[in-house]
């Protein structure tokens, strides 16, 4: 009789599928009736080996502090499952089956059996196929955002998100995972450590400030960033050109430290300004709820939104047409094009290097003598206020 048969007699281990400081995950099947089932089973050993004992004594814990440690850690994985657990009606959060914790008799520590549905992980995905294409790219950060809908609605905050905890169904459709870092947002506070996965990580996080859930949707914004950018963050060299290992420091810097994002290269421009939008460094300037990004990616799927025409008949960004375009709170698009940001952000305009001029149209073919508006440009530089073209 195999180790898993003990656990759960039905189940045969069929192979090891992944490994990391999580654990191990193995592909895992049951037979009924002439039929095969299979799932995944997640094994977390606390303690991982003995060398984490021997470095603890070394630090001059007795086994007694060791013990309620490890006990505290083991507490957190179910706190895990519990989150899952609460969470599992939702379409696009990964369904936990059934659990075990089971008590070491050889010495400290648990092991924590996990059985889940078999997904394959959009890392894996992505190594198998290579580049993301932008439609899928939307599906998942549609998907993404129903996922975030539902840990919005439980006070959740996942802290985490990124291709690794992100996982793909046969049909196509992308689940969360991994809710290992999670917290209540009612236990939320400064003081609470910068846990997360630093490459999509938001500033505030970083900085050690008080956050919120849009957070999460800060990390979806970077990680649709970075699938339509050619696979590369914010502030690396565009494609093809080599990145070392001082471009990525440097990248990662400024975009901690609230660097306002560069427009993707290639990208239709209205869906770029949806990305840029959702991983704004201020998070006030982001989108506020999951429904307000998920609604804006759906309209752009349906063809609904129309970019802003600059004088030439050249597509510039702008925002018009974009669900949720309102006051900060609901969504207001600030967009780095030039196009007129309002008047709470004229001190960071100025900064930037901005400033306004009125322009003065005279009469003649389509212009009515009179009117004046006023335009954004830089210093030095001028450029006439564009012209709406909204969808029908």
């Amino acid at each position: 009789m195999s180790w898993l048969e003990h656990i759960w007699p039905e189940w045969h281990e069929e192979e090891l599928i992944g490994q990391g400081s999580y654990g191990k995950v193995y592909r895992i099947r049951r037979e009924e009736m002439g039929h095969t089932f299979h799932a995944a089973l997640k094994v977390i050993e606390i303690p991982q080996d003995e060398a984490e004992v021997k470095n603890l004594l070394h630090m001059g814990m007795d086994h007694f502090s060791i013990r309620s440690y490890f006990e505290s850690t083991a507490r957190s994985i179910i706190n895990e499952i519990g989150i899952m657990e609460t969470l599992k009606s939702g379409t696009n959060i990964v369904s936990i089956e059934d659990y075990k914790l089971v008590n070491r008799e050889d010495g400290i520590g648990w092991t924590i059996y996990i059985r889940m549905e078999l997904l394959e992980s959009l890392s894996d995905y992505m190594n198998r196929i290579g580049t993301i294409p932008v439609e899928e790219a939307v599906r998942i950060g549609i998907d993404m955002c129903a996922a975030l809908e539902c840990c919005e609605m439980s006070g959740i905050i996942h802290r985490d998100v990124k291709p690794q905890n992100i996982f793909r169904t046969q049909y196509g459709n992308y689940k969360l995972g991994d809710f290992g870092i999670a917290k209540q947002l009612r236990e939320m506070s400064a003081s609470y450590s910068q846990k997360g996965t630093a490459m999509y990580m938001a500033p505030e996080v970083s900085r050690g400030e008080e956050y919120d859930s849009t957070v999460d949707i800060y990390s979806l914004g970077i990680m649709l960033y970075q699938f339509v950018n050619h696979h590369r963050m914010p502030f690396l060299p565009p494609y093809p050109q080599l990145i070392t290992l001082e471009n990525m420091e440097e990248a990662q810097m400024r975009r901690l430290r609230g660097d306002a994002v560069p427009v993707p290269a290639g990208v239709d421009p209205v869906l770029a300004q949806i990305i840029c939008r959702a991983c704004e460094p201020y998070k006030g300037n982001r989108y506020q709820k999951a429904s307000d990004l998920k609604n804006a990616l759906m309209a752009w799927a349906a063809g609904k939104i129309m970019p802003y025409t600059g004088a030439g008949g050249s597509s510039v960004p702008g925002g018009g047409g974009i669900p949720g375009g309102g006051s900060a709170a609901g969504g207001s698009a600030r967009w780095r094009s030039g196009v007129h940001r309002g008047p709470e952000d004229q001190g960071l305009r100025k900064a930037r290097g901005f400033r306004s001029v009125t322009v003065s149209r005279t009469s003649g073919p389509g212009k009515r003598a009179g009117r004046s508006g006023k335009a954004p440009c830089r210093r030095g530089h001028f450029r006439r206020r564009p012209q709406i073209q909204r969808g029908s």
